[in-house]
């Protein structure tokens, strides 16, 4: 009878570390998941608001909203600016008692216009990391 109970024991304890695993995973896709949720919220709402600008706003409008651009770079038909605008870093621990892996990461989005010679807006590309 001794040696059941034992057993028992045993396979509870598996059964917990399994369930304990189960839950650590679901909780980094979930976390995952709700990263990629971010992203697609920006990305919405760049194209909410760029996509009807397209043909109507220019550079000066956007440097007034949103200060110089990073890195500017002049194309046989206009120019090519690139704003980044940082929200912090956003960092992940995990291991065991025996090890832990930490890492951080910058939670940013960039934002690649295109303009005409005359400034106008012609394409937009936004790049999120959240």
């Amino acid at each position: 009878m001794q040696r059941v109970v034992e057993r028992s024991h045993s396979v509870y304890g598996n059964r917990l570390r399994v369930l304990l695993s189960l839950a650590l995973l679901f909780g980094i896709v979930a976390c995952n998941g709700c990263a990629q949720i971010a992203v697609n919220n920006a990305l919405k709402q760049y194209k909410e608001q760029l996509d009807p600008s397209i043909g109507r706003m220019t550079k000066d409008d956007y440097i007034k909203a949103w200060g110089p651009p990073q890195s500017r770079a002049a194309v046989s038909d206009g120019e090519v600016c690139v704003w980044h605008f940082s929200y912090g870093t956003r960092a992940y621990a995990g291991g065991s008692q025996y090890a832990v892996n930490a890492r951080a990461h910058e939670v940013y989005d960039k934002l690649t216009m295109t303009f005409d010679k005359s400034g106008v807006l012609r394409q937009w590309h936004a790049w999120c990391q959240r």
